[in-house]
């Protein structure tokens, strides 16, 4: 069904390139937002188990931020979406490497 759609509406990116952009605007921000929830949830769940679990939940909240910053104006998010994008990597890339380190800490299995 999927593929016969795009057959029959492969010329709506050549015709109309402003609707692509916008839709693959509107699906990073979806992919962050649905991301940022998952860390935040998994970080709730996992508060016994881990310690540090704060550096989850900062970037769950960095991916949700991403979000609504795509969202709040797609458009200017279209044209702005690389320096929203590599932002997003450095800020949750170094959350990350603290949240490495705190895991590093644990006590084995």
């Amino acid at each position: 069904m999927l593929i016969e759609t795009l057959r029959r509406h492969w010329w709506v990116p050549v015709i109309a390139p402003q609707v692509t952009a916008l839709a693959l605007i509107i699906y990073i921000a979806a992919w962050a937002l649905m991301i940022g929830a998952s860390e935040i949830v998994l970080a709730i769940k996992m508060r016994r188990e881990i310690k540090g679990e704060w550096f989850l939940i900062l970037m769950g909240l960095a991916s949700i931020v991403f979000a609504v910053l795509l969202l709040w104006n797609p458009i200017a998010g279209a044209a702005a979406v690389i320096w929203l994008i590599a932002w997003y990597a450095v800020v949750l890339g170094i959350l990350a490497i603290f949240f490495g380190f705190r895991l590093k800490t644990l006590r084995p299995l």
